[in-house]
């Protein structure tokens, strides 16, 4: 194999220096490329950061007052990715579809025409399905829609990272499903994220992700209110850190939530992360949309209930009662539902065990090298 890929991501934690997922994801990625090429948003600085060896971040330097980044990123990933290629040709090209202005897939279909490089336009997540939370995710979803009818037959592949609602929301609107690629992006390291059979403290719960809209931190204050007035001594631990993190805090006070929701912010390891799943009982998910979400996944491989809306790759995973439970968008069967796991411990636990052997497919190693070997057959 070892070609080089050129990735256009908008994720911008890694070029803070984030050992975020994305970073982790390229650690075992970067072993099937000679080279591996990001351009990610701005940090402000636009220094080249080398990472894993072989792998080359290029975030832009541009200001985000007025999210001028945002708005003037489709040219510089023209730019930048014309520099790169000339410097070391590239084989084929990723890029995540981000609405509303669709800067990185807009990027590639352009330079695919003018390079004659391949590109696979990557949908890791419909904004605002099946759920929407706001104004914004609207926006979003109906971008993204008018962007997938109006250009769907002239892009060659679109990776989707789950079979369930994306599957069927972008072929419903008319995408080829010949030219969908199936490719989960849920890479589990089990030497880390294990049972290492400890106790899970029943009243020990954690949620984990970006602090936005849509993963439902509405629904999980007014849940956890809930929760205290019938068991008083259940503690929450939030792992994440973003825009709603103020937000969130206000809340917490006004709702005198402080000493049972604690917001821990970004863990410094990701054996940090996992010493957390591997204490708690249960890790609750309440957003309205995803992809994945990855850390249920997570959650699960180190003996801890998953206790989940239905988004993304959770609708495949998950036998409602059997190996995790499915929750509604809705605060009193949120609380209902972590008041079961919290008062039977014993059931929760045989739950927390099938979940933990139903996500062992997640292989890290082998779900990179096929991610990476159908990326090379393209190329």
């Amino acid at each position: 194999m070892k070609k080089h890929i050129l990735m256009m991501t908008g994720d911008w934690g890694i070029a803070y220096g984030k050992q975020n997922v994305f970073y982790e994801m390229l650690r075992g990625f970067s072993e099937h490329w000679d080279q591996v090429s990001v351009i990610c948003p701005s940090n402000e600085k636009g220094e080249v950061i080398k990472i894993h060896g072989n792998v080359y971040l290029y975030p832009s330097g541009m200001s985000k007052t007025l999210h001028l980044d945002f708005l003037r990123h489709k040219g510089f990933s023209m730019k930048k990715a014309r520099e790169i290629h000339k410097e070391n040709p590239v084989d084929i090209m990723a890029a995540h579809v981000i609405p509303p202005l669709m800067a990185n897939v807009k990027a590639a279909m352009q330079l695919s025409r003018e390079l004659g490089v391949p590109y696979v336009a990557e949908v890791m997540h419909i904004p605002g399905h099946p759920e929407a939370n706001n104004l914004m995710e609207r926006v979003e979803k109906w971008t993204l829609a008018r962007f997938i009818k109006k250009h769907g037959r002239e892009i060659p592949h679109m990776r989707l990272i789950n079979r369930f609602d994306t599957y069927d929301y972008v072929t419903g609107l008319g995408f080829p499903k010949e030219k969908i690629l199936y490719i989960p992006a849920f890479y589990l390291d089990f030497e880390l994220f294990k049972d290492v059979g400890k106790e899970h403290d029943p009243k020990k719960l954690v949620f984990c992700g970006r602090l936005e809209k849509n993963k439902g931190l509405d629904l999980l204050v007014e849940a956890m209110k809930k929760v205290k007035k019938e068991e008083p001594d259940v503690k929450l631990s939030v792992v994440g850190d973003g825009g709603e993190k103020k937000w969130l805090s206000s809340q917490l006070a006004t709702c005198n939530l402080q000493q049972n929701v604690e917001i821990v912010g970004w863990l410094p390891t990701r054996d940090d992360v996992a010493k957390i799943y591997q204490e708690s009982g249960a890790l609750v998910m309440t957003s309205y949309n995803e992809g994945g979400p990855r850390v249920t996944l997570e959650a699960m491989a180190c003996g801890a209930l998953c206790i989940s809306t239905r988004v993304g790759i959770m609708q495949e995973v998950v036998r409602d009662r059997e190996n995790a439970l499915f929750i509604d968008w809705n605060a009193d069967d949120i609380a209902e539902k972590i008041l079961w796991a919290v008062r039977n411990p014993d059931e929760a636990v045989k739950v927390a065990e099938e979940g933990r052997k139903s996500v062992q497919k997640f292989e890290y190693g082998k779900a990179l090298e096929y991610y990476a070997k159908k990326y090379d057959e393209i190329s």
